[in-house]
């Protein structure tokens, strides 16, 4: 760090079990820069501070690891961020630090201290401080107030101690102009962008690189935190985004970047400006992103195609309409068909993500999410269990569906932790398992991931690695046994398979 600034901070995310994150998955993880310490740096170091970054999560790093290079770094101030599978990994390292003597104050940020403040800094007293919403406007002044001797007590969404207790500062931090924002600090990270992959199915050519263009969604589903996704969507403009775009081609050489939105299309007006900016400049840059049903039709999904998208992510969770009022998605199921449709039909791949063992699940609605799956174009689909995560509508009403497990720990959403009144564990383990290998596993779909292969022969390694993952959630376990599980609607039972 630069001894001429104010104060030195280093800022990290928590070294992770990608075995406890992810389960089988492990090893396909997004490995996606982390772009929100990378705005904090960049808003830092533009106050005068001096910045680090350790990246833990990316890099796999062993706890000794981490405390090894924070007490060589010895910053004055040290930030954490964590989701709440995370937060636990968060509290051992923060602990692991003052253990070992380390007196800066420890920063605690991130969606889940977020939405529950008063729990995280009583459960974890490593903790000193905790930012609501985001960071970029008051962790400077947090350190300012630091420095000076004043308490940061009186600043907008913090949370603090005052004598042992837990006190929390009344609003959530939102940053409503982030064009006012510099730009994340992508030369602070090792390596970028090379040690950086996403999954397989979100990147078409290296080096690939995400950027978040907005913040917020229009959507109120029940298992998104309300606090940090419910609010009024802020985004960058189309001029900051292909700025953004430009930064990341002549400086870093990407090729490709992942727009981790999360839904970039929920302007019409702003994605039509991008994408004609993209094709205007020639930017020989391929792209994908997320949506929401209705926000595509075949005049925007034609510019999309032509500026370099390959592929949109679309968030259907279910094929049954019940089930998608009950998790609040407000989009009739056949306006996301349509949608899929209007992807498809623009020569651009379809990801579909899905949820299985949402309130109110059955068997036959999970059959109707089977039928949908294997009746649509999809080039390759997130199937996850339903998860109650802290902050979500979701927490406050499963208990009138069903029941969660008390003997698993709720760490991710690849094991049924939630359980619908309906249902039991292993019938929910074997829908999963049919759904997964019916669809990855069809001689179709083989041979079009064969063909990506041999069309670009550097993928490989990827999908072997997802090939790989696939089959063990399939063995893992007890035999999945399908023959008893009654065919999908519109699905004819084949005797001589199980």
């Amino acid at each position: 760090m630069n001894a001429e600034t104010i104060g030195r901070m280093l800022l990290l995310t928590p070294p992770v079990d990608a075995g406890e994150a992810l389960g089988s998955f492990s090893g396909v993880e997004n490995n996606v820069a982390p772009l929100g310490i990378c705005y904090l740096a960049a808003s830092l170091r533009k106050r005068g501070y001096g910045v680090s970054i350790i990246d833990a999560t990316t890099f796999k790093m062993p706890s000794r690891k981490v405390l090894q290079a924070v007490l060589q770094e010895a910053p004055d101030y040290i930030g954490i961020t964590a989701t709440s599978p995370a937060i636990p990994s968060a509290a051992d390292i923060a602990a692991q630090l003052k253990g070992n003597g380390v007196r800066a104050p420890i920063i605690i940020g991130g969606v889940h201290v977020t939405n529950k403040p008063f729990e995280t800094l009583d459960a974890y007293p490593a903790f000193d401080i905790g930012v609501l919403g985001d960071g970029e406007e008051v962790l400077p002044a947090i350190l300012d107030c630091l420095r000076e001797g004043r308490s940061p007590a009186s600043l907008k969404g913090v949370a603090s101690r005052q004598n042992g207790r837990t006190i929390v500062s009344e609003g959530i931090n939102v940053v409503r102009d982030l064009d006012a924002l510099p730009l994340p600090a992508w030369d602070l990270l090792c390596d970028f962008p090379r040690a950086y992959r996403p999954a397989p199915q979100y990147f078409y050519r290296l080096p690939s690189a995400t950027l978040v263009t907005s913040r917020g969604c229009p959507g109120k589903c029940i298992f998104c935190a309300k606090s940090i996704n419910r609010r009024k969507v802020a985004s960058h403009s189309a001029s900051s985004v292909i700025g953004m775009i430009e930064h990341l081609m002549s400086r870093y050489g990407v090729r490709d970047i992942f727009f981790f939105d999360d839904t970039f299309l929920f302007s019409r007006k702003r994605a039509i400006e991008i994408c004609t900016s993209m094709i205007e400049r020639r930017l020989p840059v391929s792209w994908c992103c997320f949506c929401r049903g209705g926000e595509v039709d075949p005049e925007l999904l034609g510019l999309m195609k032509r500026s370099g998208c390959y592929q949109v992510s679309i968030g259907v969770e279910s094929g049954d309409q019940r089930i998608l009022d009950i998790l609040g998605k407000n989009i009739p199921l056949e306006k996301t068909i349509e949608s899929i449709r209007f992807i498809h039909g623009a020569g651009i791949r379809v990801h579909g993500f899905f949820i299985i063992g949402s309130p109110g699940e059955t068997e036959e609605s999970i059959r109707r999410t089977m039928a949908l799956i294997r009746h649509s174009p999809f080039s390759s689909i997130q199937l996850s269990y339903f998860s109650p995560l802290p902050g979500t509508a979701a927490e406050e009403m499963v208990a009138a569906y069903g029941r969660i497990r008390s003997d698993v720990i709720a760490s991710n959403l690849w094991e049924p932790v939630f359980i619908p009144r309906d249902l039991d564990v292993r019938r929910m383990e074997q829908y999963y398992r049919k759904i997964l290998r019916g669809f990855f596993f069809s001689p179709r779909r083989l041979l079009i991931y064969c063909f990506r292969v041999l069309t670009h022969p550097r993928h490989l390694s990827a999908y072997a690695r997802a090939a790989m993952a696939i089959l063990r959630r399939l063995l893992s376990g007890k035999a999945a046994d399908f023959r008893h599980l009654p065919p999908a609607p519109g699905e004819e039972r084949d005797s001589r398979r199980p």
